[in-house]
């Protein structure tokens, strides 16, 4: 399948301060749905990043890299927030090279974390 057009973001309607706590995009390509995600307000100036993906997203990278990225960065300053922290699922190697690319950076790596599979965890944080 050949990508026809750059994905464009979707956004649900405003669901007023649920929307601004927990924003979210869905990104398609066509009709399909490539990635959705989010950012989650944890506590003062803390979210928690979440981002589901079809299995042969590295076909949609160049296209969607810069979306997630504006995203990111505009939820970033929207919540005012310091610190962005997410986890990826160790053989994901296409989750990895996102997480470099939004300038995340390596924390730490937890053995049978989910459904006995080991995730890396990364973070964003402000540097004052």
């Amino acid at each position: 399948m050949l990508i026809e057009k750059r994905p464009e973001i979707v956004q649900l309607p405003d669901h007023g301060p649920t929307f601004e706590k927990y924003p979210a995009i869905t990104v398609l390509i066509g009709d399909r749905i490539v990635f959705c995600g989010g950012i989650i307000y944890l506590w003062s100036r803390v979210g928690q990043a979440w981002l589901y993906t079809v299995p042969d997203m590295i076909r949609y990278r160049v296209s969607t890299f810069p979306i997630i990225k504006r995203f990111v960065d505009t939820t970033r300053v929207a919540l005012n927030l310091e610190r962005i922290q997410t986890s990826v699922q160790e053989d994901f190697e296409e989750g990895h090279r996102l997480m470099k690319h939004l300038g995340f950076k390596f924390e730490g790596t937890h053995p049978k974390y989910i459904n006995g599979l080991t995730y890396v965890s990364y973070a964003w944080v402000r540097e004052d």
